[in-house]
């Protein structure tokens, strides 16, 4: 190492942690493969956004802890929500607790079955949308060619320009028709 330093052990990093240049390729917990972890105390925050810190800590990083205390909040919650669900098996003869888990496995079955019925239309339902955004990018395209064909630059002129041309289209009809008639009658 230069001038006789040592190298600085990172941690783990959230993701308001970015590390100021890595020169080592590193895990997850930003330490070499090679590695092994550092002791929970000895844990060290590199160039933390939220610290403004680059110094070895015994702390971590206060963003780090929030987020892990939320994602484990959320975790027992979750838990206390499926026990809450789950009948008191015990206090039910064995008979009774085999019915209540079978009417439970039913209900989990039509509830999957229901899932990856929803899940399929939802797919369907992308498809088609990513159809009509095609349909739509083409459409746009086409409008484009038109203007330009038509040398103008809006929309509302190219709406302008196309009545503008049926117009043409009826009176040049209606004068070959007159023409055609003049034609037959000065023959006739």
């Amino acid at each position: 190492m230069p001038n006789g330093s040592s190298p600085k052990l990172r941690g783990p990093r959230s993701r308001h942690c970015t590390p100021a240049a890595p020169t080592l390729p590193t895990d997850i917990n930003g330490l070499p493969p090679w590695a092994s972890l550092p002791p929970p105390a000895v844990l060290v925050v590199a160039n933390c956004a939220f610290c403004q810190t680059d110094q070895p800590s015994t702390v971590p990083c206060p963003v780090k802890i929030n987020d892990l205390q939320h994602e484990r909040i959320g975790k027992i919650e979750r838990d206390i929500t499926a026990f809450e669900v789950a009948p008191r098996l015990s206090e039910h003869t064995a008979e009774d607790a085999v019915l209540a888990l079978e009417n439970l496995l039913k209900q989990a079955v039509s509830i999957r079955d229901l899932a990856l019925q929803q899940e399929a239309a939802l797919a369907e339902l992308e498809d088609k949308i990513a159809a009509c955004e095609r349909s739509g990018r083409d459409a746009q395209d086409v409008i484009a060619r038109f203007q330009t064909l038509a040398l103008v630059d809006s929309l509302d002129a190219l709406r302008t320009a196309i009545a503008q041309s049926e117009r043409l289209r009826a009176l040049q009809s209606e004068s070959d028709k007159v023409s055609a008639s003049l034609i037959e009658g000065g023959t006739a």
